[in-house]
């Protein structure tokens, strides 16, 4: 079995709410809670499981009142140092490449590989690129589809 490719979190385009924790320093019953809501802009679930649109989620914690919002006590610190994700086939970061494999694109969103399969079968998927019978996934595309996304 292959191994799961490792990216950043601060490069993934959506995170569980596990990640998040570790990303943010926020509770993980806080997190439930902001995740719970009808109208919470930055939850994507899939099936029964939540995921954080990180981009949206990173707008939404900077325009907080932290102190007030949060109550969690733990600081963010929002100036740590990134390095970057280098695949070893391209030397090239994930985030500035135009397309990405299922796998990357599992490992980037936190979607399972089986469930990017069944979206990108379908004839008028927005995001799946052929190469022969490879398929690529759009990353831009992909991304403008999550955040788009209640559930899938």
């Amino acid at each position: 079995m292959a191994k799961k490719k490792e990216i950043p979190l601060y490069c993934k385009g959506s995170l569980s709410i596990a990640e998040a924790v570790i990303y943010t320093g926020i509770n993980r019953y806080k997190l439930y809670e902001m995740t719970s809501r009808e109208d919470c802009p930055f939850v994507l679930w899939v099936g029964h499981k939540r995921l954080i649109k990180r981009t949206v989620f990173d707008e939404y914690i900077r325009t907080l009142d932290i102190s007030n919002e949060l109550e969690s006590g733990i600081p963010i610190d929002w100036n740590i140092e990134r390095k970057p994700y280098i695949n070893r086939e391209t030397r090239m970061p994930i985030w500035r490449r135009i397309s990405i494999s299922v796998e990357e694109a599992s490992a980037y969103s936190g979607i399972g590989k089986e469930k990017i399969y069944e979206i990108t079968a379908k004839e008028h998927c927005p995001f799946v690129l052929w190469s022969g019978s490879r398929r690529l996934i759009k990353k831009e595309a992909f991304e403008d589809y999550l955040s788009k996304s209640f559930s899938i």
